[in-house]
């Protein structure tokens, strides 16, 4: 038998989606331990402590104790074991801000194992986090123009399309390694005799398929080696 909400949102255990939907999180009075007792969120624990006093289901961050998993008005949902286990990619280079990185340009990085090129923050096909000085997002929303990528957007990697929106969710995507001032010859094609730019090619020369997975405040994306050298993931 089902059972209606309360005015506190209280279902009991057999809620009919029909008087209580499902998106709207049960009542968890207490539901989250800020170290030595319990509060309603991370927000309500007490604050004049730092992290002596949020801990546990909290963590400290710019002065505030806020939630390590998602909190929608005192509801904790899981989170995913890569929100907690995850490699970073941190260097400076990744940023597509970065126009700087002589190295880059001359195509002597490379997000591949076993290559004498790979950064220090590549640690193989794993989950990472994008943190700054690379972005703390990986690169998207690129709008390709015309000719061939800059020299600054040479090799680099960015996503095509969108992150996912709830928390927990994980989804499919795909990087394209844009080419470079050389390869660029081969995005060329043939037509009436004389050969014109093909974009879709010159900015997806090699493409690789991820995972992405909303974290909350962050994202995780689980990244292959790079097909070739000298492509590498980019960040913003």
């Amino acid at each position: 038998m089902s059972l209606r909400c309360d005015g506190n949102n209280n279902c009991g255990d057999y809620s009919d989606e029909e008087y209580c939907p499902r998106s709207v999180p049960p009542s968890t009075k207490n539901s989250v331990s800020c170290g030595n007792h319990k509060a309603t969120t991370c927000a309500d624990c007490p604050q004049g402590n730092g992290a002596s006093w949020c801990h546990e289901d909290c963590q400290w961050v710019n002065e505030q104790c806020q939630s390590k998993g998602y909190d929608f008005a005192g509801y904790k949902g899981p989170t995913p074991y890569q929100c907690k286990s995850f490699n970073v990619l941190d260097q400076s280079h990744r940023n597509i801000a970065n126009t700087d990185c002589k190295e880059c340009k001359m195509g002597r990085v490379c997000d591949r194992t076993g290559t004498r090129n790979m950064p220090d923050d590549w640690k193989g096909k794993n989950w990472y986090r994008f943190l700054e000085p690379a972005g703390t997002m990986i690169l998207h929303g690129l709008s390709p123009s015309t000719g061939v990528p800059t020299e600054n957007e040479a090799w680099r990697g960015y996503l095509t399309g969108d992150h996912p929106t709830e928390f927990g969710q994980t989804i499919d995507g795909n990087v394209c390694f844009m080419a470079n001032h050389i390869s660029a010859e081969y995005c060329k094609e043939k037509t009436n005799g004389s050969k014109r730019y093909n974009m879709g090619r010159c900015y997806c020369f090699q493409i690789a398929e991820i995972k992405i997975t909303n974290c909350g405040s962050y994202f995780v994306y689980e990244l292959p080696d790079a097909y070739s050298c000298a492509y590498r993931y980019s960040g913003m």
